[in-house]
């Protein structure tokens, strides 16, 4: 709505109006992102059954080429059940509905965990993996092994072989830090607004 030569009392109006249209134009460019993202990440796995059971199925085979197929049909679906389950956890969180049981954690010690976890993946990429300070929090113990698992995945993924991934935690008064931080590339400032988004990932491919 233009907003020069309105009267005071109608201007304001016309630019509380205007933000809103702006809000709502925003929530709807970043849901259809969201559809395009969902499915990109539905198509793989379901192209990779489709593919691999009509080959399958083009001609007799010996019972071991079925049971290898019907494995890897397996793995497809469990990675499909998982992301269902993870929109689905997304989902309750936003609208809160997710119930949490929440419990005294050492975050010390949660993050060594973590660490042993991964230490695998990080010494076959050549990346120093590093565990530092102490801290206790009230929290959901799945959950936040969760999150920060993501984290350190993500950080392992754009961390360069000799780099260091540093896992760390520290409290001051009321207020608990937690930092996952790696020697990988900067993210560019125009898609720093989109990292929260729900399976955002900075990959123009994912758009067509």
């Amino acid at each position: 709505l233009p907003t020069q030569g309105l009267p005071a009392e109608l201007g304001e109006l016309a630019q509380a109006s205007n933000a809103m249209l702006a809000r709502l134009a925003d929530a709807f460019a970043r849901l259809s992102a969201f559809s395009a993202d969902i499915a990109h990440e539905l198509r793989t796995p379901l192209s990779n059954l489709l593919t691999q059971t009509q080959v399958i199925l083009s001609q007799p085979r010996p019972l071991e080429d079925y049971q290898e197929a019907l494995h890897s049909n397996l793995e497809e679906l469990q990675h499909l059940a998982q992301m269902v389950g993870d929109m689905l956890l997304l989902a309750k969180a936003e609208h809160g509905l997710l119930q949490t049981r929440r419990e005294s954690l050492e975050l010390g010690a949660e993050l060594a965990a973590l660490a042993e976890y991964f230490t695998p993946l990080t010494e076959d990429a050549g990346i120093t993996l590093r565990v530092a300070g102490q801290a206790a929090l009230s929290a959901d113990r799945g959950l936040l092994r969760r999150a920060l698992s993501n984290l350190i995945d993500n950080a392992l993924r754009f961390t360069p072989s000799g780099g260091e991934l540093r896992l760390s935690t520290a409290s001051s008064g009321a207020s608990v830090r937690i930092e996952v931080a790696n020697q990988g590339p900067e993210i560019p400032a125009a898609l720093r607004e989109r990292l929260f988004d729900r399976c955002y990932r900075a990959d123009p491919a994912r758009r067509e």
